[in-house]
């Protein structure tokens, strides 16, 4: 299975869960804890990828990799999204 097709099915399955997670404490019921942990567990499956493949390309300077690195890790949804519109829609391979 190629790197960006999981990459795809673990971000939108973490957003999902993530959705569930937040309808749950918003209605106070039992169980949001675990949604909202299972998808941060999830997300990082995305994250990895999404820092290893930018680290790896040789194109994009220090500053842009260290940019990427901290939207990972402190916004990962969000960040998760843009790179995806960005930089894996973009790729031919990613098909």
């Amino acid at each position: 299975m190629n790197k960006y097709k999981i990459y795809r099915i673990a971000l939108f399955l973490s957003l999902a869960v993530l959705l569930i997670g937040f309808v749950f404490k918003l209605r106070h019921w039992a169980g949001a804890n675990v949604f909202v942990i299972a998808a941060y567990l999830i997300s990082i499956v995305y994250v990895v990828i999404g820092v290893m493949d930018t680290y790896l390309d040789d194109s994009k300077s220090i500053l842009e990799k260290g940019v990427w690195l901290a939207g990972f890790l402190f916004i990962t949804p969000l960040t998760g999204v843009i790179y995806y519109l960005t930089e894996i829609k973009k790729k031919p391979t990613s098909r």
